[in-house]
């Protein structure tokens, strides 16, 4: 398919709008790696042929990937708290022997107070990785035409 462009407009972006997929949201969005690329089931297919369009886009992938992180992030820091209260009641139950010496409860209230502050950094920081991550565009490389199916493993650093 020849990709032709009159004055004003793009060569288009072409992404896919979920309707009918399960495995994903009503609305979610996806990105064609080419312009020829064929329409997923359950997706309709549009295009983004002006600067602004492809702004309104990006910013609708983005709120995307901000919610998938915030969700991946919740399930995340769920987990370790999960773990942390298991751990917790371990050590207080072992400190409340009567075979644990003062030194070790210092130790372990301290191990403790350590372990709750490591977790309110993992909350913190979590979407602030998960978005360095996923900081670069995913641009047409040089030399690759649009319509053009092409894959560099140079590039993807296999």
């Amino acid at each position: 398919m020849a990709v032709s462009t009159k004055l004003g407009t793009l060569t288009p972006l072409v992404y896919f709008v979920n309707h009918r997929d399960p495995e994903h949201r009503e609305g979610y969005l996806l990105v064609a790696p080419y312009t020829d690329c064929p329409t997923p089931e359950g997706y309709s297919r549009e295009e983004a042929t002006t600067l602004r369009a492809c702004y309104d886009l990006q910013r609708r992938l983005q709120e995307q990937e901000i919610e998938n992180w915030q969700r991946e992030s919740a399930r995340d820091v769920s987990q370790l708290r999960e773990r942390f209260r298991q751990t917790r009641e371990r050590m207080l139950a072992r400190m409340a022997s009567s075979s644990t010496t003062p030194f070790d409860r210092d130790f372990m209230e301290a191990y403790l107070q350590l372990q709750e502050e490591k977790l309110e950094r993992h909350e913190r920081t979590f979407e602030c990785r998960a978005a360095y991550l996923h900081a670069l565009e995913y641009d047409t490389p040089k030399g690759r035409a649009p319509d053009e199916e092409r894959v560099s493993l140079d590039r993807v650093n296999f």
